[in-house]
């Protein structure tokens, strides 16, 4: 009977020291709890463009703490969509310049991105179906 109790203990600590392992390693890479620090919504509007049947309305926003833009698509019932993604060049030759616009059918949105005197755009493509942004070569 003692024997089985050690196996049991043995096998908790294991386990514990596992788990607790694992949750160190998810709050220290951040992906286990969101933290940004210094964080707020985005206010300015840099750009923006409505779909052509006017369900939708992209924009790109920027938000002066974190110096940072983000994609955002707006349905006409009011529901807002944020991508917290740092696709935007941090650096470069001047601020950036954007282009948007929509697909035929209203369900992708098309960035371009040029950050270097229109060397080596940017171009990203957001689809609304997938809910998912995409480096397009």
């Amino acid at each position: 009977m003692k024997k089985w109790i050690k196996v049991a203990i043995s096998i908790l600590v294991i386990a514990i020291s596992f788990f607790s392992g694992w949750f160190y390693e998810s709050i220290k890479n951040l992906d286990l709890f969101y933290s940004r620090g210094e964080y707020s919504l985005p206010s300015s509007i840099v750009v923006e463009q409505e779909s052509s049947d006017g369900l939708y309305n992209a924009q790109i926003l920027y938000e002066d703490s974190s110096k940072a833009f983000y994609l955002a698509v707006h349905k006409r019932d009011g529901t807002r969509l944020i991508v917290d993604s740092n696709f935007v060049p941090g650096a470069g030759y001047h601020e950036p310049l954007f282009k948007m616009c929509w697909d035929k059918n209203n369900k992708n949105v098309y960035i371009t991105i040029d950050h270097d005197f229109g060397e080596g755009k940017l171009k990203f493509v957001f689809s609304l179906s997938e809910l998912k942004l995409s480096k397009v070569n």
